[in-house]
């Protein structure tokens, strides 16, 4: 099964003043315009089965412009890519015979999960910017072979 992990587009910095609930911080301007772009050349690139979001407003949205500008599926809102739970989720889909998976979610659960999976005997971080994106081809939910590494930059 082929996962795309999917950092979502840049945000809006934090402020409590306007977003006391972080979950309900949006995208910049500056993230939606990128990751329009990156969307494009996604689209060119992939044609996933699946697509699982967290229901934070800035992933709802990076995910609603894969939609929109890649003709990808509509993203399922699930909680546990909010929390950083992928591993049950992947082999849920592996089961399934899911051919591409597609998880937009955050930080440090992207990175984290990404390290985990290509790095795990070298305890090496990767670090996921916003609106990146990472390809692996997996055997199972713990082990990965990762197939590239994109960052927004990338696809302008």
């Amino acid at each position: 099964m082929k996962l795309l992990l999917v950092r979502h587009a840049k945000a809006e910095e934090h402020d409590f003043s306007r977003w006391p609930d972080d979950s309900q911080r949006p995208l910049s301007q500056r993230g939606i315009e990128q990751f329009q772009r990156s969307a494009k050349r996604l689209g060119k690139l992939l044609e996933p089965d699946v697509v699982l979001v967290s229901p934070f407003v800035r992933a709802v949205h990076t995910a609603k412009i894969l939609h929109k500008t890649a003709g990808w599926p509509e993203a399922e809102h699930v909680d546990a890519v909010a929390r950083g739970e992928f591993a049950g989720l992947v082999n849920e889909h592996l089961g399934r015979g899911t051919g591409t998976l597609v998880l937009v979610g955050h930080e440090p659960s992207i990175s984290s999960y990404l390290s985990q999976l290509v790095s795990r005997s070298l305890g090496a971080t990767i670090r996921v910017r916003p609106g990146s994106a990472a390809l692996l081809e997996l055997e199972s939910p713990a082990s990965g072979e990762l197939q590239w590494l994109a960052p927004t930059q990338i696809f302008k």
